[in-house]
């Protein structure tokens, strides 16, 4: 079913915004290769379109010589560099600042921390356990996204990720089936029960927009349209207005944070 609020007009108008940071959730389960896969065909391909681009690894935490988003969080903003490539941050400590900021305050306030961290038309690739996601995106506007293979602890996650995102955060993920040798029909029939399950209990139908695989003119342009619309699910954080509140409140709230890895 049509979703006004993640039509592709509306996704590609926002791309316009100069100081626009845009915020790609992607789940981390515990089988992580999934989405880091997912994150680097991400990265490289907005990279190519002329993003700046980052992942944040809630895996992986910041460490003396190794610093991440910790250090982003305490100094501001990250230094202005067109040469660089997209990168892999260490984040798992400045992420448990944030979601105690989402927890206390909002979500809101959170993600706005998170991008007065970075440069207008970044693309920030986050990728965190659903448990984190449903504390930082509670009720904002978008679609994290599931990566999915079709071994069966796999699809069992999935479904785990999209119901814990729809009852946590009120937020409908994407699924994204990831390139596999399960065969086609064993995929297909693994996808339908996932989606029929999600019906049933969620009441919403899960979108799937499966990773292209292939090579040639047609492909790369099939790829540049999927990254494209995967872009429009993102959340799009602008500057604030001169005057506006930034993240304080005060007004705090019970801070219910979840652990690494609670479920």
């Amino acid at each position: 079913m049509f979703d006004p609020a993640f039509d592709q007009a509306a996704g590609l108008r926002g791309l316009e915004g100069p100081s626009a940071v845009r915020v790609l959730p992607v789940v981390l389960a515990r089988e992580s290769q999934p989405a880091f896969d997912l994150a680097w065909t991400l990265g490289a391909s907005l990279s190519a379109l002329g993003h700046r681009v980052v992942a944040l690894d809630a895996a992986s935490r910041e460490a003396p010589g190794r610093p991440g988003l910790t250090q982003l969080l305490k100094s501001g903003a990250e230094p202005h560099n067109d040469d660089a490539v997209w990168r892999v941050l260490p984040s798992q400590s400045g992420l448990q600042t944030l979601l105690h900021v989402a927890a206390t305050q909002s979500a809101d306030a959170s993600m706005l921390k998170l991008a007065s961290c970075f440069q207008g038309d970044s693309v920030v690739l986050l990728l965190a356990p659903k448990e984190w996601l449903g504390v930082l995106l509670e009720n904002l506007p978008v679609r994290p996204v599931v990566p999915l293979t079709f071994q069966p602890a796999a699809v069992v996650d999935a479904y785990s990720a999209l119901k814990v995102l729809h009852q946590a955060a009120g937020v409908q993920s994407v699924l994204v089936a990831m390139p596999t040798d399960v065969p086609d029909g064993v995929g297909q029939q693994a996808l339908q029960v996932l989606c029929e399950t999600t019906t049933r209990h969620l009441g919403w139908l899960p979108e799937s927009w499966d990773l292209p695989d292939g090579q040639g003119p047609e492909a790369r342009e099939e790829l540049t349209c999927w990254v494209l619309r995967m872009l429009e699910s993102a959340l799009l954080i602008e500057e604030p207005a001169p005057g506006t509140p930034g993240w304080s409140t005060s007004n705090p709230r019970e801070a219910l944070v979840p652990q690494l890895w609670s479920c």
